[in-house]
């Protein structure tokens, strides 16, 4: 297991202008806290029992804030550079207090994720270091992994080659590292993991492995007064899903997924003419409407991404949506669609699309559009679709989720809260439940 992690936690802040004028980037406050404690409430929630945070510009408040040596239940140790050493020319000078095996967190990249599975692919591995890595949402100029078969890095690719195709799979800059990793790092000088040690490893026939961040795990860089402000955002968003988990209320609102659940979707829906509701959805619709509760879909269209259709022609489709539903007396309260797609190794489509985006399910963007625009409570939604990635994007959200028109799950697939043979079926309870927990409450 490991237990030790290492904080770089040396940068100015530049690019935060007054925000980090007085203050190291690390101390910058993230909603009302430093970012660094932000760092060490993780690393105590995973079970570190040794923390060293690498200093640098201003480090003296940084060693200050954390005081005499310990944070809880960890040993904290602040050691301040001389002189800026980039992301990894701190480490050498570490080497006699560094365990087997450690974490390494930027001091400017928010994490909320479990490391169990980065660290457990570490120690299998046996590689010098395991990268964790993550779809970019701007994968045209980030620094993309190539990883082979096996999930071991094949290359770190800085600059594109015209006409190749890569895979989306950018550096997360997070972590889990061997000593022998400080075989490729100079022992004097600054030095960068990306630029310089990863690929003196590779160059020297080390393995480097790599472990795939999922929702709801979350990584973001706040080096920027945009990027913050987003980090801030995700912060609040993340106490609504609290909220949420444990404190279901009667159902307000109900999460539609579309194809499969209200439509037809044994071919892509590409043009309106394409539209088939299934049977009794709109029905089921309509059950909604009249029992006050909210409808609003929520659904992938990565057939945009790939080129098989535009924005415009998904609108024309949500109009023939809108169109059917109302000659059956039904209507939806508002439809969110997340054109986007992570994959960019195929050359199909449309490239700045090819990206990966909060609001793409089993991420839950598009839910909290709902709750930002709309007014939407998660204590009072639920999900219903008709795949694994919808119960996943309900979980994700701290909400229930129901499958519908689809065969029962196996056990080792996503469980959902509740199945029904059709989303008719499952309206009617639904709204039966509903009905009987608000008379409950008075």
């Amino acid at each position: 297991m490991i237990r030790q992690c290492v904080i770089l936690a040396g940068g100015k802040g530049t690019r935060l202008g007054e925000l980090a004028l007085r203050v190291p980037k690390a101390m910058v406050p993230v909603a009302g806290r430093p970012m660094l404690q932000h760092h060490l409430e993780w690393c105590q929630r995973h079970g570190m029992d040794k923390v060293l945070v690498c200093a640098g510009h201003l480090g003296e408040q940084i060693a200050a804030f954390v005081g005499a040596g310990s944070w809880g239940t960890m040993d904290v140790q602040v050691m301040i550079e001389p002189s800026p050493l980039g992301t990894s020319g701190a480490l050498p000078g570490l080497s006699a207090i560094l365990d087997e095996s450690f974490l390494v967190l930027y001091g400017d990249v928010f994490v909320a994720f479990d490391p169990t599975a980065l660290i457990q692919t570490h120690l299998i591995s046996g590689a010098v270091a395991t990268l964790l890595t993550r779809a970019s949402d701007h994968p045209w100029d980030s620094h993309l992994v190539e990883v082979d078969d096996g999930g071991r890095v094949r290359e770190f690719v800085a600059q594109r080659e015209p006409g190749r195709l890569y895979r989306n799979r950018a550096n997360a800059a997070v972590y889990a590292c061997s000593r022998s990793v400080l075989d490729f790092i100079p022992k004097e000088g600054a030095s960068d993991f990306g630029a310089d040690v990863f690929p003196a490893a590779l160059a020297a026939g080390s393995q480097l492995a790599v472990c795939e961040l999922r929702p709801p795990g979350f990584v973001k860089d706040m080096g920027t007064p945009e990027r913050l402000r987003a980090l801030e955002s995700w912060l609040e968003e993340r106490d609504w899903i609290e909220q949420a988990r444990g404190a279901h209320e009667a159902v307000r609102t109900v999460f539609l997924d579309r194809d499969g659940t209200l439509n037809r979707e044994d071919k892509p829906v590409l043009r309106p003419d394409d539209l088939v509701l299934l049977p009794g959805a709109a029905e089921a619709v309509k059950r909604f409407n009249e029992a006050g509760i909210r409808v609003v879909v929520v659904t992938n269209q990565a057939v945009v991404a790939r080129g098989l259709c535009t924005a415009d022609d998904v609108e024309a489709v949500h109009e023939r949506l809108e169109e059917a539903l109302a000659k059956n007396g039904a209507h939806l309260d508002a439809v969110y669609y997340s054109p986007y797609h992570p994959e960019t190794h195929h050359g199909e489509g449309v490239p700045e699309l090819r990206r990966a985006s909060r609001c793409r399910k089993p991420d839950v963007g598009m839910l909290m559009r709902a709750v930002r625009e709309l007014g939407v409570d998660l204590r009072s939604s639920v999900l219903v679709g008709n795949t694994a990635t919808d119960i996943e994007t309900a979980r994700n959200a701290g909400i229930h989720g129901i499958l519908v028109e689809a065969p029962t799950p196996e056990p080792d697939d996503q469980q959902p809260d509740a199945w029904f043979p059709t989303l008719l079926d499952a309206a009617r309870v639904i709204v039966e439940q509903s009905a009987n927990a608000m008379k409950a409450a008075g």
